[in-house]
């Protein structure tokens, strides 16, 4: 992918992961505020948009202080766990609020039914960046260092830690079966070159023969 359209794609699934993290968060509190009381479906979406908020900030803090580099692990475990956190969130909210009907009803229930959609955004957004992650950076990775080494080894990322910028070329191995035959080819060769030496000089050795018996 190009690192133009790399650029691009980060910054619009960051910068929607981050809207809509703040969004959840707001109408949570205002949830739980109306209500005046704890709702612990509710207050999952507010703890899910605030750990995934402070996780955009940590990305930001990272290329500021580390220059991006981080152990590709750390990314990788993240992006699975928000993953997996907004698709519950996601759930929770159109089961509890997707079938009541809110026009007789307060507030509380138009902001329950408005977190439904933010919560299926960001975890589709959370599904493609890890898709991404995956494609971009733990398979390039794995197939140079090995698994093991594709995960605990330091890695520089682009803004946003989806791209690496150091995914190096795998490592050729020669092939043992192609160096046996320059082998045997190199061998055929001299050979055939000494072959074509010992025809020269038995003539030579005739024609002397031939000339003592003449004697």
């Amino acid at each position: 992918m190009n690192a133009n359209i790399q650029k691009i794609v980060v910054y619009a699934i960051r910068g929607l992961q981050l809207l809509f993290s703040i969004l959840v968060l707001g109408l949570s509190a205002g949830f739980l505020s109306d209500i005046e009381s704890n709702f612990g479906r509710v207050s999952y979406n507010l703890v899910v948009s605030l750990f995934t908020i402070v996780y955009i900030v940590f990305l930001g803090v990272l290329s500021v202080t580390l220059q991006n580099t981080t152990l590709p692990i750390i990314i990788l475990v993240i992006e699975s766990l928000l993953t997996l956190f907004w698709l519950i969130a996601f759930a929770l909210t159109a089961d509890t609020f997707g079938s009541i009907d809110c026009f007789f009803l307060s507030d509380w229930c138009k902001i329950g039914k408005a977190l439904i959609p933010f919560g299926l955004f960001n975890w589709l957004l959370f599904a493609a960046s890890l898709i991404l992650f995956v494609i971009y950076t733990s398979v390039p990775l794995g197939k140079a260092h090995g698994i093991s080494g594709s995960l605990t080894k330091p890695t520089t990322f682009s803004f946003g830690a989806i791209f690496s910028n150091n995914i190096p070329a795998p490592e050729s191995k020669e092939d043992p079966i192609a160096e046996e035959n320059i082998g045997v080819s190199i061998y055929t060769e001299e050979q055939r070159e000494s072959s074509l030496e010992k025809d020269e000089y038995p003539s030579a050795d005739l024609g002397d023969e031939g000339t003592t018996l003449k004697d």
